[in-house]
Parts: C-alpha cells; sequence; structure tokens
C-alpha cells in the first residue's frame, strides 16, 4: 500500500484561517499481483482554473498511480483496481489549521478510518507529508503561519498520544529528513529526548537517520541510540552506527561494536565484512599523534584489532581495504613501514616471497584434523539422524556402534549413508552433485563435466581414487542411464531433499582422511553457523582451513567443462611478526562475491625494512 498526497488548498490567502486542508490518501493494485501500476499521469489541484505558482504553497505536483480521469469532485480509478477503492476512490483527510489539541487530530483521523480502509501508519505519514511539503523548514517567513503551527501540533500528537506513537517511525522519518536536508538539525535533539524514553525498538531505516545528524552534545541520547543499535541485527546499520561513534568520539562504544560485528560475521561468513568508510574513520580517528600517551593508546587499539583479526578468519573485501591498513603503518615516523603484494603461487617452502617469513599452512595436522573430526560427527547427529552418540570415527563396525530403527525418511537415509561408508570407504574425493547439477540447470551437461573432471583428478592426483558422488534422491538413476560406464568407476549416495546434505558431505570427507577433496562452490553456511552457535571459535577456524586445502571450487564453461581451482598450501588468515603484517584480500569482487566459496589467494605484506634481512 503506498500514500499519495493530494492537495485541496484555499483560492485565497485570506481564507485560510477559516478553511481546512483536504489531503487524499489513494492506493492501487492490480487484481493478480498487488503491485502498483504506475501511469505518470501529472496534476495541478486547485480550485480555481487559474494555474499557481511553483512557490504557492497551494501548488502540489504528483506522478499518480491508477488515475484516469482528475476530476473538480474526485478521481476516478483505471480497471483493475480493488472494489474499496472504487466505491472510496477519494477519502478526504479534513485538517483545521492552526495549532490542533490531541482531541482534534483523534476527531480527524477517527474520520478517515470510518471511511476508508487505510491503516493509522499510512495516514499519519500522508498528513506528514502533505504538512512538510507545505511548511518548508528552510525558511523562516513560515515560522508562525498557520501550517507551522498545524505541524508542531501534529509532532505533538504523534509523541504524547500511544496510538500514534506505536506506529509513528515512518512518519518521523520523514520529519528527521526534512530536518537535515534543510539544516534544522537543532530541531532534531529536543524530539529524541522525548522519544528516548518512550520508544521500546527503533526501526533500523529510523535509527539510520539519526545517525546522520549531529549529536554528539547530548550524552544521554548518544547512549540510548548506542543500546538501540546494539540490539539492532541490521549489520549495516552497526556499520553507520561505528562511523557515527568515532565521530562523537565515543571511541571506547566504537570499539566495542565493531569488535562484536567482527566476531559475528566471522563466524557465519567467508569474510568479515567491514566498510570501507568505516575502515578509514577507524584508522583516522586512532592515527599516529605527537602525544606519546594518546599515540600509545592509538597504537595499542588498532595493533589489537588486527590481532583480533588473526585469531577468526579475516579476508579484506578487496586491495584497497587492506592498503588503508598498510598507510596506517607508513604514517608511523622513523619505523620506516613498507607494503608490498603477492599471491599464493609465489610462496615456496612455506615462506612469505617478500619478507621470508614462514607462513601459516593450510593443511591440517594430525591434531586439528582428529579435532574437526568430532565436531563433524557432531554436526551429522545435529540433523536428528538416529545415529546414537557412539557412532564410529572411523568406517568400520565397532561393539559401541549400534542401528536405531525407524520408519522416518532421515533415518532411512542415515542408515542408507552408514552402510556406504562402511562397506565403501574411505574415499579421496566426494562429489556435492546437487552444487554441481544447480550450477549447470541440467543434469545431461552436468554429469558430463563430472565425467571429464574425475578422468583428469585420476590422472594428476590420484590413479586409483576412489570417488563418491552424493545428490539428491530425484536424480538416482539418471547418471547410470546417461552414463553406465562411468556410473560403474564411482559409488553413489542419493539423500532426500528434506535432508541436509552438508553434514553427509563434510562428514564422508572429514573422516575420509586429511587427504580427500570435496568438489563444490558450496559456502557451508549452516555447518560453519553450527560450529559458531554449539562448538568453538577454534573448531569454525580449524573448518575454514579445511576449506581453504581440500575443497576444489568451479566455474562451469561450455560443452560440459569445468574451470577447478584447488585449495591453497596457504591459509589465508591475518598473520603477525614483531617486524611484519600479512593480509589476506580478494580481488574478485563481482556477483559471485559472497555467493560461491572463493579461496583468497593474494597477500598485502607489510613490514619494516630496517628490521628484514639485507637479502629481503
Amino acid at each position: 500500500m503506498i500514500a499519495r498526497q493530494l492537495l485541496k488548498a484555499a483560492t485565497t490567502d485570506k481564507l485560510v484561517s477559516c478553511c481546512t486542508w483536504n489531503l487524499s490518501v489513494k492506493y492501487g493494485s492490480t487484481a493478480k499481483h498487488k503491485r502498483i501500476s504506475l501511469f505518470k499521469k501529472r496534476a495541478v489541484f486547485k480550485t480555481d482554473l487559474s494555474k499557481p505558482s511553483p512557490t504557492d504553497l497551494r501548488y502540489i505536483d504528483w506522478k499518480l498511480d491508477g488515475v484516469d480521469e482528475i476530476k473538480e469532485g474526485g478521481i476516478s480509478c483505471k480497471e483493475g483496481f480493488p472494489t474499496a477503492a472504487k466505491k472510496n476512490p477519494k477519502p478526504v483527510i479534513d485538517i483545521p489549521p492552526g495549532y490542533n489539541s490531541i482531541e482534534v487530530w483523534d476527531e480527524v483521523l477517527e474520520e478517515v478510518f470510518s471511511n476508508s480502509p487505510y491503516g493509522r501508519n499510512v495516514v499519519q505519514r500522508s498528513i506528514m507529508l502533505f504538512l512538510l511539503r507545505n511548511c518548508p523548514l528552510n525558511t523562516n517567513s513560515h515560522s508562525e503561519s498557520e501550517l507551522s503551527r498545524t505541524l508542531q501540533s501534529f509532532l505533538d500528537y504523534l509523541v504524547e498520544k500511544p496510538e500514534a506513537l506505536e506506529v509513528c517511525q515512518s512518519s518521523l522519518w520523514y520529519y528527521l529528513k526534512s530536518c537535515r536536508e534543510n539544516g534544522q538539525t537543532h530541531k532534531v535533539l529536543p524530539l529524541l529526548r522525548l522519544l528516548k524514553d518512550k520508544i521500546k525498538t527503533w526501526a533500523p531505516k529510523f535509527l539510520e537517520e539519526i545517525i546522520q545528524h549531529d549529536l554528539k552534545d547530548d550524552q544521554d541520547v548518544v547512549d540510548y541510540f548506542v543500546y538501540m543499535v546494539s540490539v539492532s541485527c541490521d549489520k549495516y546499520l552497526k556499520h553507520e552506527a561505528i562511523s557515527f561513534l568515532l565521530r562523537a568520539n565515543k571511541k571506547e562504544d566504537a570499539v566495542k561494536m565493531m569488535r562484536e560485528q567482527m566476531e559475528v560475521n566471522a563466524r557465519n561468513t567467508n569474510a568479515i565484512n567491514i566498510q570501507d568508510k568505516v575502515l578509514n574513520t577507524f584508522l583516522d580517528t586512532f592515527s599516529y599523534s605527537e602525544d606519546g600517551d594518546v599515540w600509545a593508546e592509538n597504537r595499542d587499539v588498532v595493533e589489537n584489532f588486527l590481532l583480533l583479526m588473526s585469531q577468526s578468519y579475516f579476508v579484506f573485501k578487496h586491495h584497497d581495504s587492506a592498503a588503508m591498513v598498510a598507510e596506517w603503518f607508513k604514517r608511523i615516523p622513523h619505523e620506516n613501514w613498507a607494503a608490498k603484494t603477492f599471491s599464493a603461487i609465489q610462496v615456496r617452502d612455506g615462506l612469505c616471497p617478500v619478507s621470508g617469513v614462514k607462513m601459516i599452512p593450510s593443511i591440517l595436522s594430525e591434531k586439528e584434523h582428529q579435532l574437526l573430526k568430532n565436531a563433524s560427527k557432531k554436526s551429522l547427529l545435529n540433523q536428528n539422524i538416529q545415529i546414537n552418540r557412539y557412532a564410529p570415527a572411523e568406517f568400520k563396525p565397532t561393539k559401541h556402534w549400534k542401528w536405531q530403527s525407524d520408519s522416518g525418511t532421515k533415518d532411512k537415509d542415515a542408515k542408507k549413508f552408514i552402510e556406504l561408508l562402511l562397506e565403501r570407504g574411505p574415499f579421496d574425493l566426494v562429489i556435492d552433485g546437487a552444487n554441481v547439477i544447480h550450477t549447470y540447470k541440467t543434469k545431461d551437461v552436468a554429469f558430463k563435466a563430472i565425467r571429464r573432471f574425475v578422468k583428469d583428478f585420476r590422472a594428476k592426483v590420484k590413479k586409483d581414487a576412489k570417488v563418491v558422488f552424493m545428490a539428491r534422491d530425484y536424480s538416482a538413476g539418471e547418471l547410470n542411464r546417461a552414463y553406465p560406464d562411468f556410473a560403474q568407476t564411482i559409488d553413489q549416495c542419493y539423500l532426500n531433499p528434506r535432508t541436509e546434505d552438508d553434514s553427509y558431505i563434510l562428514y564422508t570427507a572429514i573422516c575420509s582422511g586429511r587427504n580427500c577433496y570435496v568438489l563444490s562452490n558450496d559456502l557451508f553456511r549452516n555447518y560453519k553457523h553450527f560450529f559458531s552457535t554449539h562448538l568453538t571459535p577454534t573448531i569454525s577456524l580449524l573448518f575454514h582451513k579445511f576449506q581453504s586445502s581440500m575443497q576444489i571450487t568451479f566455474e562451469a564453461q561450455l560443452g560440459g567443462h569445468l574451470e577447478v581451482q584447488f585449495g591453497s598450501s596457504v591459509f589465508p588468515q591475518v598473520q603477525q611478526t614483531d617486524r611484519t603484517w600479512h593480509f589476506p584480500f580478494q580481488y574478485l569482487d563481482g556477483p559471485r562475491y559472497g555467493k560461491v566459496h572463493i579461496l583468497p589467494r593474494h597477500y598485502l605484506c607489510v613490514y619494516r625494512k630496517d628490521l628484514l634481512p639485507q637479502s629481503s
């Protein structure tokens, strides 16, 4: 539902004090899709036939939706509009001029509610837009006008009337926006002081508008604003809030919110998304200072912030973000910092080609692999699979393992899955069939690409590699019909669409050993979420290492070809020594970013030239 405000004003200034302003609200939708139909017909509403000037308060010019003909008595609707709109095409709000009491506003809105299908939110927003349009906030000539007094009374009504307050945020958003655009931000603080004790939950859009105003002079409002943002789930709002707090010199709150946001994002995504403007404001706020005490504190904040990155899976989205950090180091006098980029392919024997420092390997150690294997088992059990907690870690029967029979779909899938592992595992390659088929859209081409890839894998990686193809059960039999000879050379496991297949695929790969690969573009977000929610950050980090080394990603090519990329020997993690920092970053920033697993393969080495060996 969208409101449109149409003005039917008085013809002369002399009549203003004794007439009412009529505000029309109209909505429309198509019969089938209930979407707005725009006919882009423009109209000037007035009581006489003379066209008012654009500066006249009686002038209003709107693009109307669904308007067939505009008449003196109302408007007629196009065919296809709801019956309610045809019966009542022009509900009118009669607004008395001057300062109106709460009782008067109640009467105005009650008349609308009794004669139209519109809710309080739409009506209040329409009135606010009407008053703002006809009472510009950037001029003093209307400070004592009837419209100005009406606007103030309407603001008071929204704040004081409980029913109006519940749905006031969209109306007040337009008011705050108008204040900001017209240089009247001084009017915002008094309003927010009234609202902060009355509104329990603020909409992200409303908070985003507050951020644009300079509120640092009112500590109570800032503190309340920080609290409201902290309980919001909107990550982009929190990014804006961090910049706001830094501008307001609320450094502790800004750093705390930034840290919390990093921890949340690092657990659930491939990279922590920190906007460039937030990072730039943060680094400028805590930049080098001639004051020794201030500089010591600033350096401690930034370096602890970077160390936090090194304790999680942090990847800069592109080179410019990492370069901002490098510039922060370069601005430190007498320390001779420099920066240089390199790619993972340039790493030899695990050493940085720029500084010679040992890089973090992506291959899991035996201990790390065992920890991840146990975590993978817990994730599998979490999917309501009827396997008790003594399910075998290796693929062989033990006296501790037993099958708990159940007639459910997941029970059947789990039974079939365990039997496959016990009889045919461990494997060297696990193919996420659903992911490959989804990428190609057609199964025949996907099967052709898989066959070619397995042939190349056995030729270049392991000659007698054991391969398992895991997909949904609606694909069962199709691979055998398309390529029967090839189907006999691999194992197949088909799961019900209602079954969470990520846990099956990753359990198979991880428990098959340290050298089992996974062919998939999947981000495995559900898997990461389980690790971060139910287990420890260490386990989540180990899974990122597994992805970095053993997940094979691909791009679909014409003719049933897969352009694949194997993992890297270097783990893309922020790394620090006494003389170097290494920051991984992406070069890819397109439609695939954030939708498929893309391994960062570039690094920015920030190093002190005076502390490195002369050969460097």
